[in-house]
């Protein structure tokens, strides 16, 4: 895959037959309709009844905004380049989506992260419940964001980078590459990002499930 000097278009070494990112781009549209749709529901629905605005919510509404955000504002990018066959939106192009992706990606698995820790906390510890009031949920939930944009920052300045993928329809941080400096990116987020969240929400859940 190569960059045109002074251009904005990609060139393909290799290609999928045309069918495949037919398909992959109904796919996308599918889901990004239906997403869309599903999330603004759950949004307004937060807003306007009253009840629904407890403290444990508020961790499934920043869900809820970040896969709304997800749909409306990544998956267009997408299924354009798939209906063309090549990413078509050019190097700054490229590294917006891959950015966007990444920080409402992570973000959303921080979110999942600590909405698991509040319902262990309500199930198992229910005297210390009180104390995730809204105040504290919204400081946990702006943690959440302000991490998701920490980690997806630092590839635009140097610590890895956004490039195309395979089929080169979409960009994300560059995987398996083993140069050193993106490499000890992967390994540093693959724990900060991954294991970490996926042990305490492991750990919630398993202490939901024995105290029931």
């Amino acid at each position: 895959m190569l960059l045109h000097n002074n251009t904005t278009d990609y060139v393909q070494d290799v290609l999928l037959p045309k069918y495949w990112y037919n398909i992959i781009a109904f796919t996308l549209t599918g889901t990004g309709i239906f997403g869309t749709i599903e999330n603004i529901i759950v949004v307004v629905l937060f807003c306007r009844v009253k009840s629904l605005r407890t403290s444990t919510n508020m961790f499934i509404i920043s869900v809820a905004l970040s896969d709304l955000l997800m749909c409306a504002l990544s998956k267009p990018f997408a299924i354009a380049s798939n209906l063309a066959g090549v990413w078509i939106f050019g190097d700054s192009g490229c590294k917006f989506y891959g950015f966007l992706v990444y920080f409402l990606g992570v973000t959303s698995m921080y979110t999942l992260c600590a909405l698991s820790f509040d319902r262990c906390i309500v199930i198992t510890k229910p005297f210390f419940a009180t104390n995730i009031t809204h105040t504290v949920a919204g400081i946990i939930i702006a943690g959440c964001w302000l991490l998701g944009m920490f980690w997806a920052i630092l590839p635009l300045i140097g610590w890895n980078s956004y490039e195309l993928e395979v089929p080169y329809t979409s960009c994300s941080v560059v995987w398996d590459s083993k140069e050193p400096l993106r490499f000890s990116y992967n390994i540093t987020i693959f724990f900060t990002c991954f294991c970490i969240p996926v042990t305490v929400m492991g750990y919630s859940y398993t202490m939901i499930y024995l105290t029931n």
